[in-house]
């Protein structure tokens, strides 16, 4: 176990943020990010605060043996919640691009789904000449299909200039 694992799982424990854990160690939120992620290492003075918060010794943190925690299915779910979480906090507004392509095929599917009850419609008045139309309900399905696609489009394209936006103000 690195010693950025055990920075996160003693943080876990102990049940602090990023931030709370910072702001008892006198460091930045992005230091102990990076410490959690073995982008970087904590010097001496740190790793004396660090072990004095979580209450154990320099010694123990800096130990690579492996412990077995009291539940691993628990932890690695956490871990990965926690990954999860920090990617889809980072990459949120990218999404935009995939809802628009989202929203773009609701509309392009409405769009064929009309052209096709309109001429099965057509078709069936024919056939059906004396009788009420019992299809003529699922005539709007694909009219739904188009104003859920042009909004879904709106919102994606809000969500992509925003991001656009965003990494154009640098």
């Amino acid at each position: 176990m690195t010693l950025g694992n055990k920075i996160f799982n003693e943080r876990k424990k102990k049940g602090y943020s990023q931030e709370e854990l910072a702001s008892k160690i006198g460091v930045s939120r992005q230091t102990i990010y990076k410490w959690e992620n073995d982008q970087a290492m904590p010097d001496l003075v740190n790793l004396k605060k660090l072990a004095e918060v979580f209450e154990t010794s320099i010694e123990q943190l800096l130990e690579e043996k492996e412990s077995e925690p009291e539940n691993p299915q628990a932890d690695r779910f956490d871990q990965a919640f926690d990954t999860g979480a920090r990617v889809i906090k980072k990459h949120w507004r990218k999404s935009g691009y995939v809802i628009m392509l989202y929203g773009l095929g609701f509309t392009v599917t409405g769009i064929i789904g009309t052209i096709m009850f309109r001429s099965f419609m057509h078709a069936s008045k024919e056939i059906l000449h004396h009788v009420e139309n019992p299809f003529s309900f699922f005539t709007n399905i694909p009219l739904i299909f188009i104003g859920l696609g042009l909004i879904v489009i709106v919102v994606g394209a809000v969500l992509a200039i925003k991001d656009y936006r965003l990494n154009h103000k640098k």
